[in-house]
């Protein structure tokens, strides 16, 4: 082995542990704020907290070193650290073990509860889930709107480490006036190694992202485990699902942060969570950076949860009608 090529691998394997300390540091801290704020809620809405606020802390950092040129791996490794001790003084490492197999117990006693026929048509959606993952492993993102802005953006920010115009000829130009909330999740993913290899896998963990969240909202609202199950894997095997997984649109993690919104707004009608308001009006922002199209639903739901903190009684039972 030459010295060049001693050189890529030694850099490919340090690019890798830089990946792997980052998705860390975010998952611990989103797990560790979930805990404390929705410790009392089920296993189902805790995991979901624990994604979602891992969507709402990733924007954050994204715009906190972007717009001041430093989104580099450098500066994506200086605050995974600073996640990572908010994380341990939250949640320290010694607990960490105990409170993930307190959650892995809750999760087998649930699966127990089941009945033999009631795991088969899980399992199907299931495999039929595993279908879509496979093909992101196989197939590049190819989509249209990923190959003419979503791809372009993200790449750009990962290469240029600050702020693009997008000037480019002709009616490509038009792109530069999209949002780019979107794009945030496959830049993160492109900054270790300045390749798009992992952005399709990523994507489809969003969706998969979905399906727990679909979980926990049926939870929420009284359905069986059961029921709730089987109506979050049918709609991770739809064929919209398994069409749009890889190809990074931006669908998906709109339909992320619009379900997980509606999901903690629902938990804050039903306990008055103020913690919960105030992650649905996060998740409410998140989606209106994403598109243009997402920003009448986010401002639909911004109106419906204020009139909710302002009114009690039947106004504040129509309003969580009106959010539903």
């Amino acid at each position: 082995m030459d010295a060049t090529t001693s050189a890529a691998l030694a850099g490919l394997v340090l690019r890798t542990l830089a990946a792997m300390f980052m998705a860390f540091a975010l998952a611990y801290l989103g797990y560790a704020l979930a805990r404390r704020f929705f410790g009392a809620e089920g296993l189902g809405v805790r995991w979901s907290a624990a994604l979602l606020l891992g969507l709402v802390l990733s924007t954050m950092g994204f715009h906190a070193i972007l717009w001041i040129g430093c989104f580099t791996l450098i500066a994506g490794l200086g605050l995974s650290a600073v996640a990572l001790g908010i994380a341990v003084k939250l949640v320290p490492l010694p607990s960490l073990g105990t409170a993930l197999a307190s959650d892995l117990a809750d999760l087998s006693d649930g699966l127990r509860q089941y009945r033999e026929w009631q795991i088969i048509p899980l399992i199907a959606f299931a495999l039929a889930a595993l279908v879509t993952g496979a093909k992101t492993l196989l197939i590049p993102p190819m989509g249209w709107d990923t190959l003419t802005y979503h791809g372009v953006k993200a790449a750009l920010w990962a290469l240029g480490a600050g702020p693009i115009t997008l000037d480019t000829p002709g009616g490509w130009s038009i792109y530069r006036l999209y949002f780019g909330g979107a794009e945030i999740i496959p830049a993160w993913v492109i900054l270790p190694f300045h390749s798009d290899v992992l952005v399709p896998f990523v994507d489809w963990g969003v969706c998969m992202a979905l399906g727990l969240v679909a979980y926990a909202l049926g939870r929420t609202l009284g359905l069986s485990s059961w029921v709730s199950a089987t109506q979050a894997f049918f709609l991770l095997s739809i064929p919209a699902m398994h069409r749009s997984a890889g190809l990074v649109y931006a669908e998906p993690a709109i339909s992320l942060a619009m379900l997980g919104s509606i999901l903690f707004g629902v938990l804050y009608f039903r306990s008055r969570n103020v913690r919960a308001l105030a992650l649905s009006v996060a998740l409410l922002g998140v989606m209106a950076g994403m598109k243009t199209t997402a920003i009448p639903m986010a401002a639909v739901g911004g109106i419906v949860l204020v009139a909710a903190v302002l009114s009690s009684g039947d106004l504040r039972r129509s309003s969580c009608v009106l959010w539903l």
